[in-house]
């Protein structure tokens, strides 16, 4: 129940930014909105009662103390990968991504990336939640414009294979990075392969179709480029 209100929380955060949240259309779009420093200070309350509310669910819901282990027999590969977890509540991983994303939306960074990197620590067992994690932190450093760190933290999910779940995420971190170092004709098939993830609303879809047609523009492709500002239409 206390992460239910955060995550409902987050949500409203979420969106009050989308809604007041102001494009110049004259540039080339951000991948993100809170790259925007004034977007950041929109939906402030939202994500501020999200982080109470999953660092309560932490804090009452944490379970830490190792269950008791069968004697008498070998323990299996599955078991001994479950007796090394740190954390044995199997959802709290949840509240610890929403207390993490929440940081991010905000624009407090270097706060997420924190997070992030004790999430790595504490799931270090679980190779889906550290790639997310991962992710989220490839996205602080590329919003700190530690692009180098991004990149390589971004080739290390791909060296261990991005799980199909996260690899429209990983589209957009990607995509996010590529257009910081100012390589915008690479970041076009991963800002496609953005598009698709779930969560999207219109007006997301509508910017990205619009950041993409910016792109093709910028590269000459007059076709594709009126294709782009068509669904932006």
């Amino acid at each position: 129940n206390t992460y239910y209100n955060g995550n409902v929380a987050f949500k409203e955060g979420n969106k009050a930014q989308i809604k007041g949240h102001k494009d110049n259309y004259l540039e080339l779009l951000p991948m993100l909105i809170n790259s925007n420093k004034n977007t950041n200070s929109i939906g402030v309350s939202g994500y501020d009662r999200a982080i109470e509310k999953a660092q309560k669910a932490i804090k009452n819901h944490s379970i830490k103390r190792k269950p008791k282990r069968p004697t008498g027999k070998k323990l299996s590969e599955k078991q001994k990968k479950f007796y090394s977890q740190k954390e044995f509540n199997p959802f709290l991983w949840k509240a610890w991504f929403l207390m993490a994303n929440s940081q991010f939306q905000k624009g407090e960074f270097t706060e997420a990336a924190s997070t992030y990197i004790y999430i790595s620590r504490l799931y270090e067992n679980d190779p889906a939640i550290v790639a997310r994690a991962r992710i989220g932190l490839a996205q602080c450093y590329a919003e700190l414009e530690w692009l180098y760190e991004a990149e390589d933290l971004l080739q290390r999910v791909q060296r261990d294979t991005v799980p199909e779940l996260l690899q429209k995420d990983y589209a957009v971190a990607k995509a996010n990075l590529l257009l910081k170092q100012q390589r915008d004709e690479e970041a076009i098939p991963h800002i496609k392969a953005g598009l698709k993830r779930k969560g999207q609303t219109p007006l997301d879809k509508a910017r990205e179709h619009y950041l993409l047609g910016q792109l093709y523009a910028g590269a000459g492709n007059k076709e594709e480029a009126y294709k782009s500002f068509g669904k932006t239409i």
